[in-house]
């Protein structure tokens, strides 16, 4: 076993070296690396392949423990609406589709029942990877993914319980019954245990200040309770999610993620390596006619619900079509259900086989087709221009020398603030309809639309503009609106944000007046606070915060000799 996981390390770091000159996630080389290692293709191959697995189970427990750690219900309270009826009305028509889907390759009632169910999750842990990868996590579009993909797997354990119920028992009131009554007494139990029992541990651990023992209890913990609801009959990932989720309510959070990272990364590894030795190219090659009917057909069904079902609840611009694009590969949890339909014996060991090579098709172009998402909407809307335009809260007179704030979000709502505290004339152009509606009991000067729709900054007044600053990070329509500045010889000023460094001096060379780096200058406010807390003087917090601006962009501001010594 140890000269499996050296040589696992070994081709993985290759393999992730490669994925990355390549411009594509890491996890996609851990799968080729899975791949080439695997006992499917020859050569160097992996000797003990079930306790990799194994060890992979603990992989992906940890990776959805961390989410659970990085995930606020907060974070779902803005976007609830889509997040959870949107998911279940998606996971209800999903179910039945795929069952149809089954019926459609020729197998048997009972195996087509549990396709069904392995089908209606997106991969949380590739969407995860994809998103961190890109550095779009914290995106509207990633956050709505990743809160669809987690009530996706909520809903797939009380449906593989009552398969496997109706299997049993046949189909009565408590077969049905007993799946949702099982994951509801779950979740308070954890609810229970995470609000009463966790913090006074993890409070008796903390007091040894001990970086060792509190990282072995936090893990402890999340695979602790997650086997608790293996054991149960549950999934260990699905355990460990709720766990890292009670834990992200506590004090002892943030510390947690942070010392479990390393770990979790290098168990992730075997995860995804142990994904791609799944993949049997043979059997793919046999059955490639049906396993392409199925990814297309499960992938792409499930696809086109989220993205209609997403602009059903209001959202528009890109996050239908990226939500298309990045929520195509099929859940890890998958994995679960189709075993314990073979344990059961409502599937063929030759429909585990094309399944599971379905599922791991769909993980290893998933990040492919999540890079599509941009290219297809820049296409979309030359094809497809939006014409309508609703505004409220507009002056009578046009409104002349004002801002535009383009984009929208929280970040528009507090510059629109300062505008108005300042009565400085401005609008805001807000592609979200739910934030637009929100705006007219603000009584803000809003409309509703693209950024980059002509229409829309018709509307706006750009031509009369002194300014326009965009809140959104839509690169391409930023670019937009500079091609129309320098067609029609405009001379408002140009602001944008973002977080990348790489990002900003790409957006000052396209022609952007200014760049504003919100994590960055947020940082720097922090610090700014914490040093008048701790009584420096005002002109060393400045010096100190200068160079370290400097230092994080060197082309922010130039260097000034005469700043104060540190």
């Amino acid at each position: 076993m140890i000269t499996d996981i050296i040589l696992i390390l070994l081709v993985g770091l290759v393999s992730g070296i490669i994925a990355r000159s390549l411009g594509q996630p890491l996890f996609l080389g851990y799968i080729f690396a899975g791949v080439i290692v695997g006992p499917h293709t020859g050569g160097v191959t992996v000797s003990d392949i079930p306790q990799i697995e194994q060890l992979a189970d603990i992989g992906v427990a940890l990776l959805l423990f961390s989410l659970g750690l990085e995930f606020s219900v907060k974070d779902l309270l803005p976007i609830k609406g889509v997040a959870v009826w949107g998911s279940l009305l998606q996971v209800a028509l999903t179910f039945p589709a795929g069952w149809l889907l089954g019926l459609a390759a020729g197998w048997p009632n009972t195996s087509a029942l549990w396709f069904g169910a392995a089908i209606v999750s997106s991969s949380t842990a590739v969407i995860l990877k994809t998103l961190t990868d890109r550095g779009h996590l914290r995106a509207l579009s990633g956050r709505v993914m990743l809160c669809m993909s987690i009530v996706q797997d909520l809903t797939v354990i009380p449906i593989m319980i009552l398969l496997g119920n109706l299997m049993k028992s046949g189909m009565n009131l408590g077969s049905a019954l007993m799946p949702v009554a099982s994951t509801a007494g779950f979740l308070v139990l954890m609810k229970l245990v995470g609000t009463h029992i966790t913090p006074r541990w993890l409070r008796f651990i903390a007091r040894w200040n001990s970086r060792e023992l509190f990282m072995l209890s936090i893990i402890g913990l999340g695979l602790g309770l997650g086997y608790i609801t293996h054991i149960a009959g549950l999934s260990l990932a699905f355990g460990a999610f709720i766990t890292g989720l009670v834990l992200n309510e506590s004090e002892y959070g943030h510390k947690a993620l942070c010392e479990m990272i390393p770990i979790r990364d290098l168990f992730s590894l075997l995860f995804f390596v142990s994904v791609g030795m799944l993949l049997d190219p043979a059997l793919l090659w046999h059955h490639f006619g049906v396993i392409l009917l199925l990814v297309v057909g499960a992938c792409g069904g499930r696809g086109i619900l989220l993205a209609g079902i997403t602009a059903l609840f209001g959202y528009r611009r890109i996050i239908p079509i990226a939500v298309f694009f990045g929520m195509l590969p099929i859940s890890e949890i998958a994995f679960v259900v189709i075993r314990t339909g073979l344990a059961d014996g409502a599937i063929t060991q030759e429909i585990y086989s094309i399944i599971l090579n379905t599922v791991i098709l769909s993980m290893l172009f998933g990040p492919f087709a999540a890079s599509l998402a941009a290219p297809f909407y820049g296409q979309l809307r030359k094809l497809l221009p939006e014409h309508g335009v609703t505004t409220i809260n507009l002056p009578e007179e046009p409104l002349q020398d004002h801002a535009i704030i383009a984009g929208g979000g929280m970040l528009a709502r507090y510059v629109a603030a300062v505008m108005v505290e300042s009565k400085t004339p401005f609008v805001i152009i807000e592609p979200l309809y739910q934030a637009f509606a929100e705006g007219k009991s603000s009584g803000l000067p809003m409309i509703y639309g693209e950024p980059s729709q002509a229409s829309v900054l018709a509307t706006a007044g750009l031509s009369r503009a002194r300014l326009v600053l965009f809140t959104d990070g839509d690169i391409h329509a930023m670019k937009e609106l500079l091609s129309i500045r320098r067609a029609e010889n405009l001379t408002f000023r140009a602001l944008a944000t973002t977080n990348h460094i790489d990002e900003r001096a790409t957006l000052l060379e396209a022609g952007f007046d200014a760049v504003v780096l919100p994590d960055l200058e947020g940082g720097l406010e922090m610090a700014y606070q914490s040093l008048m807390a701790m009584d420096l003087q005002t002109a060393v917090i400045d010096a100190h915060i200068d160079r370290v601006r400097r230092n994080a962009v060197p082309s922010l501001t130039e260097p000034d000799s005469n700043l104060p010594a540190a």
